[in-house]
């Protein structure tokens, strides 16, 4: 029934992103996109692919730290697969980074690292990559509003993204705050069952940040470098596009992707492409322009995401239709 159930909201899931998209093509002609997509080469967009496999490297070597500070060693090789895979899931469902975080715990249980461990190593490693995320956003999107401060809609994107960092600290204060006696009462709610869940899950990794200063620091450091890689792809292709932009363009262009993929729609069908077409519109670029950027990181993002899938198959990490030692899962653990 489960399952039946996750089907149907992936199913409902994808029709809202085709009407989404059909939307966007509706407002912008497919002439003006299909023009400014003849300009890349295959040799670009390959070098492209090729960007994107080299930075995930740097995912692999943030799970590695993570995973020696709890006395667990992973080969690198795995840890690479693993993160691809993760990286598939979380793409092809409606649940995003959920799914792949899911994942990511499952294929390390299968290397002997127990769940407890495997949870902290996906939350340390969302927990630094959405600081520097947000944090990259909330500088890029203020410096922006500081030269054109008469623009009210990025006036409300910034304070979007303030509350997006609210919202994290407070549920950060909020677990730690809640009392482990509620374990030893006869009924307990619903609020208070996910309350102590959210405690013990900042409990699991807590002592990472308080123990471990230096693999923080490694940490923050390994995912600003990757940030810094996912707005050189960008910078790329809007070069390869023609046009030359700064460094606050890709850092815009890339806080719209992030609100984008925080919507429930599979892959952000349709609402990427809205919200390429508006950053670049906000820049002073064609809307065309914003969604054959959108289009061509999409067609990155599925080759990516299938050699993902198909390098794990073939290398038996995991088998299909994705079955590890007894557990069955396919974009939604059962």
């Amino acid at each position: 029934m489960v399952r039946k159930g996750g089907a149907f909201i992936s199913f409902v899931s994808f029709l809202l992103g085709i009407v989404f998209l059909f939307i966007v093509f509706s407002v912008i002609n497919p002439g003006e996109i299909i023009a400014s997509l003849r300009k890349i080469t295959v040799g670009q967009f390959m070098a492209l692919v090729a960007l994107r496999l080299l930075l995930w490297t740097l995912g692999a070597i943030k799970w590695r730290i993570i995973l020696e500070f709890y006395q667990y060693s992973v080969s690198f090789w795995k840890l690479y697969l693993f993160k691809l895979a993760s990286f598939a899931v979380e793409y092809f469902t409606q649940v995003t980074v959920v799914g792949g975080q899911v994942t990511g715990v499952v294929l390390l249980r299968g290397e002997r690292v127990p769940t407890r461990v495997g949870v902290a190593v996906m939350v340390v490693d969302s927990v630094t990559t959405s600081f520097v995320t947000m944090t990259v956003s909330f500088v890029a999107t203020t410096a922006f509003l500081l030269t054109r401060f008469s623009n009210g809609p990025v006036t409300t994107l910034v304070l979007l993204t303030f509350l997006i960092l609210l919202l994290f600290l407070l549920a950060f204060l909020f677990a730690l705050r809640i009392e482990p006696s509620i374990k030893e009462k006869k009924k307990v709610s619903f609020w208070e069952r996910t309350a102590l869940a959210l405690r013990d899950l900042v409990l699991a990794f807590s002592d990472f940040f308080k123990n471990n200063k230096r693999g923080v620091g490694v940490l923050l450091a390994v995912s600003l470098l990757g940030h810094a890689g996912v707005l050189l792809e960008i910078f790329l292709i809007l070069l390869f596009l023609g046009n030359v932009v700064g460094i606050l363009e890709p850092a815009i262009i890339e806080t719209g992707y992030t609100f984008a993929f925080l919507t429930p729609i599979s892959q952000a069908l349709g609402t990427a492409e809205a919200a390429g077409a508006y950053t670049l519109s906000l820049l002073g670029y064609s809307a065309a322009l914003g969604v054959g950027l959108t289009l061509i990181l999409r067609v990155r993002h599925l080759l990516v995401g299938f050699l993902g899938i198909g390098v794990l198959i073939v290398y038996g990490v995991v088998k299909f239709p994705f079955k590890t030692k007894g557990e069955r899962y396919f974009f939604m653990v059962k």
